[in-house]
């Protein structure tokens, strides 16, 4: 049985975007520091994420209109939604070793990680490759594993972009592309809904996946059984929530795209 992909959200800490992925803003802080995996949602597929979707992939990606919401946490985007496909920045990239993803992950995103680990390991020039490697600003044009979504205070891994690369598809056609389209729709939907607590938050980006970003939820689902069917394992790029740690999983996702 193949894996669907369970996302997760993870409130930011201690951790120096600036440093990291080269954003304006110094510092971004989250509930819990450092922070757990969370999913906001059951259902198969994604559960708790944020993110854009595709029905068919290429010119086929799906615009959705809504009008202005007046609970900025209903999962509901203001104004028209259009998912917009940030390619992967690649696997074995070489900029990583094992040892300096599980400092990275120690130093500023788990639990016990504090501003001045974060700093140490980010200021530390034998790290910045691995660390811009690792992490991504939500506005750059491609996407190594972690994305920091820095208004949102959040973290969010990239299964869609390790998807897309197996593939062999780097496309807005993808079934990549349409697992990140996910994400975008919810994120888009709940961007509002970073000023309000984790949990409203948490909420709301399963809010939006059941319901205004269904669509786009339902066809990553059909994408990844079609992959499945066909005989291509993309579980390494997918997140078993049941059987994994969230950290765990994020190294590995991490090590994949950054490492050797």
């Amino acid at each position: 049985m193949t894996r669907t992909w369970l996302g997760a959200v993870v409130a930011i800490g201690s951790l120096v975007v600036a440093g990291a992925v080269g954003c304006d803003g110094g510092e971004t802080t989250g509930p819990g520091g450092g922070g757990s995996g969370a999913t906001g949602g059951g259902g198969s597929g994604a559960t708790g994420g944020g993110g854009s979707g595709a029905t068919g992939g290429g010119g086929t990606m799906m615009t959705t209109t809504t009008t202005t919401p007046n609970d900025p946490c209903d999962g509901i985007p203001e104004g028209d939604f259009v998912p917009e496909w940030k390619p992967s920045t690649g696997l074995h990239q070489g900029l990583c070793t094992e040892a300096q993803i599980d400092e990275l992950f120690a130093a500023c995103l788990e639990a016990g990680a504090t501003q001045a680990t974060c700093d140490a390991f980010l200021m530390d020039a034998a790290n910045k490759g691995c660390s811009t490697c690792v992490l991504s600003a939500s506005d750059a044009s491609e996407y190594g594993p972690i994305v920091v979504y820095q208004d949102l205070n959040l973290l969010y891994e990239t299964p869609g972009q390790c998807i897309s690369e197996l593939e062999g598809d780097p496309s807005d056609a993808s079934c990549g592309a349409k697992v990140y389209a996910t994400i975008d729709c919810t994120v888009s939907a709940c961007f509002d809904c970073g000023d309000m607590d984790y949990t409203a938050l948490l909420k709301c980006l399963s809010t939006a996946r059941q319901g205004y970003c269904k669509p786009y939820a339902d066809a990553e689902t059909a994408c990844l059984a079609d992959l499945a069917q066909n005989g291509l394992d993309v579980d390494v790029c997918l997140w078993d929530e049941q059987n994994e740690d969230y950290f765990v999983y994020a190294k590995g996702l991490s090590l994949l795209g950054c490492g050797p």
